[in-house]
């Protein structure tokens, strides 16, 4: 925007609600409006005194609160188990400077930082020693800075030694600190008030939605060398320079040194390229916000009585299961679930051209064909035997994954007793590309025989 405003809200998230409605509009408590024009910076510990006073009374004494489902009243009790922020929010909320050479939380006081005097910023580095051990990454030189790596990863922040170290730190609200320690402390946070916080191993997360824009942003901006958004510039490369590694991008001097070339890397684009590249994400439509295992059973009844090739055998198990089934759970003494089950759907069922379960949504094509979002794609794993042929007689059995997308979605109904939720898919076939990436190819249709995938929907 042309205006500079910053206005902070802060809010409670009631984290024993199901995933699926904690973050709702409706379930989220707005506790804190901070207004601008700037940000609080430090000094947001003034503006979070009155929500800390209540946070500990809820902790200590509680609330009597309503239960609509006994009729009655209870003591309420909560904890804040962390906060959410993005990274600047973090020193705010923490105290812990994330800016200069120990900017990093998890690294902390092992913070592995040096300064780019080409680009004018800091830069973290050996990030390797979060891997395991036996990592192979730890033993690459060639494409890391030319050593092994075989330091483990640092100590998390112990809330207990944080509280200690910081019990006669003199916060100064309002201007500039005057008394602080050696370190990259800048105050000591409220939230140490409550007094089960420093118990807390996690206190502060990071909000992923502004990580994953951040670097979504920087890769493409690198990518389609975007003036003032790549991160491949003239600077960059004199500091893989200074630093010794990558020498295959290291500018080359020409012309007694007036002049530097510099290669191309290996995901420099073309133009004609950046045009696909820019289609792609123009045309592409991205999401918007498995069976049981009683059919074992039967495979010994097939097993037993059907002579022939596993391949005949493989047919029959497909399809006259529900016919053994509905026989053999009115003989049997079973539960009255199995029962229910056996006895088939109603012949009415309702078809859906949307269907939300456990919180995710899910349309058939035809609906998102008149939607800005897709939805309509589906994966599914499962335990399959692959026959080579007709007369195969070893199959072999391994996790498949299978790539869909719906195109009717059928909800059975169990006589009130339950209901199931089927997904009627076209099935696609697959490759795996360089880098691991899965390629689907959705001009070439697989397992047109078993088109179904089933959710239960309540």
């Amino acid at each position: 925007m042309s205006i500079s405003h910053s206005t902070w809200p802060v809010v409670l998230v009631a984290y024993n609600l199901p995933p699926w409605c904690c973050m709702k509009p409706e379930y989220v408590m707005m506790s804190l409006l901070i207004p601008g024009p700037c940000s609080p910076g430090k000094s947001i510990d003034v503006y979070l005194q009155p929500l800390i006073e209540e946070l500990k009374v809820l902790w200590e004494v509680g609330v009597e609160t309503y239960d609509a489902s006994k009729n009655k009243t209870f003591q309420l009790h909560a904890a804040l188990l962390w906060t959410i922020s993005d990274f600047p929010a973090y020193a705010m909320l923490s105290g812990w400077s994330t800016k200069g050479k120990l900017a990093c939380p998890c690294c902390n006081y092992d913070t592995s930082s040096c300064y780019l005097k080409h680009s004018w910023k800091m830069c973290y580095m050996d990030h390797r020693k979060f891997l395991g051990m036996d990592h192979p990454y730890r033993m690459d030189k060639r494409s890391f800075n030319g050593n092994v790596e075989l330091r483990s990863s640092p100590a998390l922040l112990d809330g207990e030694q944080i509280f200690e170290d910081l019990k006669d730190f003199d916060n100064v609200f309002g201007k500039k600190q005057k008394n602080k320690i050696d370190g990259p402390w800048k105050k000591r946070s409220i939230f140490f008030e409550l007094p089960y916080w420093k118990q807390n191993t996690l206190r502060h997360c990071l909000d992923v939605m502004h990580i994953e824009k951040n670097v979504c942003d920087n890769i493409i901006g690198t990518l389609l060398d975007i003036p003032g958004k790549s991160k491949d510039h003239a600077n960059a490369r004199y500091d893989l320079k200074d630093m010794g590694i990558r020498k295959n991008l290291q500018p080359k001097e020409i012309d007694g040194g007036k002049k530097a070339k510099i290669a191309k890397a290996c995901f420099n684009l073309t133009n004609q390229e950046k045009t696909i590249f820019c289609d792609i994400l123009k045309s592409v439509k991205l999401p918007s916000g498995s069976a049981s295992n009683i059919s074992r059973e039967y495979e010994e009844h097939v097993n037993n009585q059907t002579k022939g090739r596993k391949w005949k055998k493989a047919k029959t198990l497909s399809h006259d299961f529900s016919e053994w089934f509905k026989e053999r759970a009115s003989h049997e003494d079973v539960s009255k679930q199995l029962k229910d089950l056996s006895r088939g759907p109603n012949t009415v069922a309702k078809r859906f051209s949307s269907y939300v379960i456990n919180g995710y949504k899910f349309q058939t094509r035809e609906h998102d064909a008149s939607h800005t979002t897709q939805n309509s794609g589906v994966t599914l794993v499962c335990e399959t035997p692959s026959f080579a042929s007709a007369k195969d007689n070893n199959p072999m059995t391994k996790a498949v994954t299978y790539f869909g997308a719906i195109n009717d979605i059928i909800e059975l109904d169990y006589y009130a007793c339950f209901k199931f939720v089927l997904f009627n898919c076209d099935w696609f076939e697959v490759e795996e590309e360089n880098f691991g990436l899965t390629s689907v190819h959705f001009n070439k249709r697989c397992s047109r025989d078993d088109p179904f995938v089933v959710d239960i929907g309540g």
